[in-house]
């Protein structure tokens, strides 16, 4: 019975196969005829992204073709010969076998005599202002007898961020390769708030595990000096500090187009653009393209599809202090406690991303794209507890003192939906939404340690937790 599922299955494999290579098959053995007219042979629109002229030009007066006009007046549609196996019919015939496996991707040549379209301008360049917020963090309680004061207190709200890319067209547009830096610091928050010396009770189990001596007053517990059952009368104001930072830079290869269609440019402008205003930076030499530009595609001209494979680094910075003045004396002295968590994030991996591209009209066009990538991720935390000296176990000598790092399995991904608009042969505004989330990362409020009953529990590094941002973006594109 084994054997006749495999015969079943190698049937199928096999007729799959066959229908995927007959179109470049015939359109090998008929290379001949195709320049003669499109009844001789037409590969399926859905495959044939370079699509012969003499096809589309007969299904134009048919309305099979979407054509969408530039400012100026003239057709978005290129007008390449006819293609074969990808590779234009002049291109092939001006070659022997040997030289057709070896040629360069882009033959100058032969891509000013099909396509009228001057040549690509090969640089780019984009910058976004971007208005992020961070998604609300399940907030942890610090203590009671100020007004029920917890983390969310100190969460950073909507601030702006900055990403920036350069990048270059290769092989006559139908790669290109760009690197970004993406930057966003919120300001640091700061929240303190008093209480009557007795009445504040610090929500952390872990403070009765530990003790000190603060400035020779005598040992107790961490939990005792804040309450004020040791000594001293206990804290009078708890202040609570916050500081996130975040920044990556990532290297990716575009490949634009499904099936390998490549970039063109824009026809020159030599008369008005979009807003009426013509361009005096366009000449007769180079013409603009842009992640909304042409391509020689197939008989659908609004959409286009690119894909994506780079590498990121991805830092994530994150930093919350716990402060209790225990002194009686006005401000933080250095006989007050004080607790720290530092942790820093490292993320190194690939990332594979994907975007769909649809023209509304010559100057409009919409956008939806995505990123996800594995990532390797070097965790460290700095933690200390304590006053004029560290705190340690009750009972025990170890320091309640961590400067440690692990390394762990992280992901991130994007999701990005904007809306884009042509303002001239070389600029587009553009402006959208933009979601980020990335797991398995170490954040400042889920380092926070509940018990120290063992040194081991007291000086783990987890990076276990996830950290959500997403707000709008705009920003502008140039290509020069």
């Amino acid at each position: 019975m084994n054997a006749r599922k495999f015969r079943f299955l190698a049937a199928l494999l096999s007729i799959g196969v066959g229908t995927l290579t007959q179109p470049l098959d015939m359109a090998q053995a008929q290379d001949v005829t195709l320049s003669q007219g499109p009844a001789s042979y037409a590969s399926p629109s859905k495959w044939n992204n370079f699509y012969p002229a003499s096809l589309y030009q007969q299904d134009l007066g048919a309305g099979g073709l979407d054509s969408i006009p530039d400012p100026d007046g003239q057709s978005d549609l290129p007008q390449p010969s006819a293609m074969i196996g990808g590779l234009e019919e002049s291109t092939i015939s001006g070659m022997s076998g040997s030289e057709s496996m070896g040629t360069t991707c882009c033959q100058d040549a032969a891509m000013v005599g099909a396509d009228t379209r001057p040549p690509l301008r090969p640089w780019f360049a984009s910058m976004n202002l971007l208005l992020l917020n961070l998604e609300n963090e399940c907030g942890r309680p610090v203590a009671d007898g100020v007004g029920g004061l917890s983390t969310d207190a100190v969460a950073p709200g909507t601030t702006p961020g900055f990403e920036g890319e350069i990048g270059r067209y290769l092989c006559c547009g139908r790669y290109a390769i760009g690197v970004s830096y993406l930057l966003w610091n919120p300001e640091s928050e700061r929240v303190g708030q008093a209480g009557a010396a007795g009445t504040i009770v610090p929500y952390f189990p872990g403070y009765r595990d530990v003790s000190i001596d603060v400035l020779g007053n005598g040992e107790a517990t961490v939990y005792d000096y804040i309450t004020g059952a040791g000594p001293g009368a206990g804290a009078t104001e708890v202040r609570l500090y916050r500081d996130l930072f975040v920044q990556g830079i990532e290297a990716n290869l575009y490949c634009f187009g499904l099936m390998g269609s490549r970039r063109v440019a824009y026809p020159c402008c030599t008369s008005a653009g979009c807003l009426g205003i013509a361009d005096r930076l366009c000449n007769s030499c180079y013409g603009y393209g842009g992640a909304a530009g042409p391509l020689t595609r197939p008989d659908s001209g609004r959409i286009r599809v690119m894909s994506s494979h780079g590498f990121r680094w991805f830092q994530l910075k994150d930093r919350i202090d716990f402060d209790y003045n225990i002194d009686g004396q006005p401000g933080f002295q250095e006989g007050d406690l004080y607790e720290c968590y530092h942790v820093e994030n490292d993320l190194f991996g690939y990332q594979f991303g994907s975007q769909l591209n649809y023209c509304i009209n010559s100057c409009w066009s919409m956008n939806v794209g995505g990123k996800f990538g594995l990532y390797g991720n070097n965790a460290r935390m700095f933690h200390l507890l304590g006053s004029t000296t560290a705190a340690y176990r009750t009972g025990t000598s170890d320091l309640i003192y961590t400067n440690d790092n692990d390394t762990s399995l992280a992901t991130l991904g994007e999701l990005d939906l904007g809306l884009g608009r042509r303002i001239g042969c070389a600029w587009t505004v553009r402006g959208g939404y933009r979601l980020m989330g990335v797991t398995g990362v170490a954040t400042a409020p889920g380092s926070i340690i509940d018990s120290y009953a063992t040194t081991m529990s007291s000086q783990k590094v987890c990076a276990d937790d996830s950290l959500v941002l997403h707000g709008t973006y705009f920003g502008l594109d140039y290509n020069w």
